[in-house]
């Protein structure tokens, strides 16, 4: 099993107060965005794209990491150039998403279910690509729609090319995009639940961050309202 690596995630700092917390609300959410790298899946798609790659290539995406976050790198910035080296063809992608459906953390499924039938939106969240999730929305019965996560393009031997952002079409800023889209779910109270809060998919500071520990063991994360090691845990504490 190809667990997490904070390394190869978008560094982000502690996240502001969500002015409704967990701990205190009876209000549940209206929206679910479920991380599927360490959550719903226990493959972890940029370390498992990582494995296959040489010592030299996991190393430059340290620095890059490093790079990132000592410049002050824009979201989109370093997620163009993070799957710019790691360059996944489309039959790998297809892979992985094979390798996510096969490693489907138990209780994803029954709780997913759960949250629909309590009219609770579900969507699935990747810094890899849209299309390795098709399977796992599939079985899900999650929406394609319903994938935030970055677009992939090949060319026609399957090589990839690049990828966009935020669902864009062309050349925009796709952070600034990513904010009103968070600004806007603000009001329909979305909770964010995965081994990290990455603003690929959860911009900071919009809403509650439920920390899943259930693939990857954690001591806790500063940034998260609270944390959960199993989906049965997490059910019962968003439909309480």
């Amino acid at each position: 099993m190809e667990s997490a690596r904070d390394v190869l995630s978008t560094h982000v700092g502690n996240g502001l107060p969500y002015s409704d917390r967990l701990a205190t609300s009876a209000r549940r959410p209206e929206s679910v965005v479920l991380q599927v790298d360490g959550t719903i899946s226990g493959i972890d798609g940029l370390t498992w794209l990582s494995s296959r790659r040489d010592a030299a290539s996991a190393a430059y995406l340290v620095a890059l990491q490093r790079e990132s976050v000592e410049a002050g790198w824009s979201v989109s910035t370093h997620a163009r150039a993070r799957l710019a080296h790691l360059r996944p063809r489309r039959a790998e992608v297809n892979e992985l998403g094979a390798a996510y459906l096969a490693a489907l953390t138990p209780g994803a499924a029954p709780a997913v279910q759960a949250f629909r039938r309590a009219g609770i939106a579900v969507a699935l969240a990747s810094e890899v690509g849209a299309e390795s999730l098709f399977g796992v929305a599939t079985a899900l019965g999650v929406s394609p729609d319903e994938l935030r996560a970055p677009r992939l393009r090949f060319d026609a031997l399957g090589a990839y090319v690049g990828c966009d952002l935020a669902g864009s079409d062309a050349e925009v800023d796709e952070d600034s995009a990513w904010r009103s889209s968070a600004a806007s779910a603000v009001s329909r109270r979305t909770v964010w639940v995965g081994t990290r809060r990455s603003p690929v998919f959860a911009p900071q500071a919009t809403d509650a961050f439920i920390a899943f520990s259930g693939v990857v063991a954690r001591d806790g994360r500063p940034d998260a309202e609270t944390s959960v090691s199993s989906f049965h845990d997490l059910t019962a504490l968003l439909l309480r």
